[in-house]
C-alpha cells in the first residue's frame, strides 16, 4: 500500500467522495522520524495533524516530573495531533516514535486555505475532527 493510501482509512475522511479524497491527499507532507525522536512534546504549541503511514508512535503524558505514561499507541493509519490542530493551542500529550516512522502531516494554515477554496469539503473534514 502506498503511503498516501492511508489517507481515507480513518474517520477523519468519513463521507468524502473518492474524488474529494484524491484531491485532498495532495495537501499532506511526508516526514520521516527515527525511533526515539519526538514528533512533539506535551505543552508545545501545535498546529499540525499527523497520520502514521509506517511505524509506531507512542502518545504519552507526564504524570509526575520525569515520568511519562503511555496513553495509546498510534499504528499505521492512526490520526493524532488533532486537538492542537483545531485550536492551535498547547499539545496535551507527547508523541514519541517507538519504531522508525513515516508520517503524513498537515498544517492548519494549509487546511484553512484548502477549506476556503473548497468550503463543502472543508466542512466535512472539520466536522469529522
Amino acid at each position: 500500500m502506498k503511503v498516501i493510501d492511508y489517507i481515507g482509512t480513518g474517520n477523519l475522511f468519513h463521507q468524502l467522495t473518492d474524488e474529494e479524497l484524491t484531491h485532498f491527499r495532495k495537501r499532506f507532507k511526508k516526514t520521516l522520524f527515527k525511533a526515539g525522536e519526538y514528533v512533539f512534546r506535551e505543552n508545545d504549541m501545535g498546529d499540525t495533524l499527523y497520520i502514521v503511514a509506517k511505524g509506531v508512535v507512542l502518545i504519552t503524558r507526564n504524570i509526575m516530573v520525569d515520568i511519562e505514561k503511555n496513553i495509546f499507541v498510534a499504528n499505521e493509519g492512526t490520526v493524532f495531533g488533532e486537538f492542537s490542530f483545531m485550536d492551535a493551542g498547547e499539545r496535551s500529550a507527547s508523541a514519541l516514535v517507538e519504531q522508525d516512522a513515516e508520517l503524513l502531516s498537515l498544517k492548519r494554515s494549509d487546511f484553512d486555505a484548502y477549506a476556503k477554496k473548497y468550503p463543502a469539503i472543508g466542512m466535512k473534514l472539520y466536522n469529522n475532527l
